[in-house]
């Protein structure tokens, strides 16, 4: 043992020691529920899924609101089925995007030799929005005062056709951004998809049945909303975009009790 060192506490003199510990009768309070509450740590529900499964990433360590499901093409630069040989199984576990609650983060990497590429080799590229700025918010109009003046911004999943038949299994859907949603303007005026599909970007693209993912960011958004006390002429609104010519095109609003089925299998 060092010099000077003892077992027994230090006492000051004329002064009483206070025993801080709590006793068996009188347990320790448990800190207040968060805010935004209905979280998961657990894996998707249905069939295991090799996306985001490198012992790397360890995401089932933080609570999240759901991840999303991807095709085994999704990592291909060409986003079709014909490419699913080129993708390597390790840079399908190290793609994700998760809904936080507080953020949107996402890792999309490349694999520089397609399917001869080893994990050690892959370059990330990761992705991380906060709730409080764009895409889930409206941006800033010269950094003056908040740009609304197209109307709120927009999150949606796309879903391609050709002549009523769905494509999705060959191409994918794509969870898609736009920065505002035009006011629900028709490209053609009364038909067509949303004027907003012609300035979006792509935020996931070879994403399978984004639904259940769409309905977790949604509620995700709305709930840190309300936490924050944010405007809610800023925020971003969720739609569903069909590519139809049969159609007339046609984007309807994400489901209310899609959030009530999310935050019960959540559970």
């Amino acid at each position: 043992r060092p010099l000077g060192y003892t077992s027994r506490p230090l006492r000051v003199a004329g002064s009483r020691q206070r025993d801080c510990s709590p006793s068996p009768s009188q347990p320790r309070p448990l800190s207040p529920p968060h805010p935004i509450a209905m979280f998961t740590n657990k894996e998707p529900e249905g069939p295991p899924t090799v996306f985001g499964s490198s012992s790397y990433l360890d995401l089932h360590l933080s609570p999240f609101f759901a991840r999303a499901s991807f095709y085994d093409f999704a990592p291909s630069p060409f986003q079709c089925v014909c490419c699913n040989f080129l993708v390597p199984d390790d840079q399908r576990k190290r793609t994700y995007a998760v809904v936080y609650p507080n953020k949107f983060e996402a890792n999309l990497p490349i694999a520089p030799f397609c399917c001869l590429t080893s994990e050690m080799c892959m370059v990330d590229r990761t992705f991380l929005y906060y709730y409080d700025k764009p895409p889930s918010r409206v941006g800033m109009f010269c950094g003056i005062f908040p740009c609304t003046i197209c109307g709120p911004p927009v999150i949606y999943s796309y879903r391609p056709k050709i002549c009523c038949v769905d494509v999705s299994d060959c191409f994918g859907q794509k969870i898609m951004s736009a920065p505002c949603n035009c006011f629900g303007l028709k490209i053609c005026l009364c038909f067509g998809n949303p004027c907003y599909t012609q300035c979006s970007l792509p935020l996931l693209t070879g994403v399978k049945d984004p639904a259940p993912f769409l309905s977790a960011f949604k509620y995700a958004v709305d709930a840190y909303k309300g936490a924050k006390n944010l405007d809610d002429s800023q925020m971003a609104i969720f739609e569903d975009v069909e590519d139809n010519i049969f159609d007339l095109g046609r984007a309807k609003k994400v489901k209310e009790h899609q959030e009530a089925q999310v935050k019960m299998a959540r559970k």
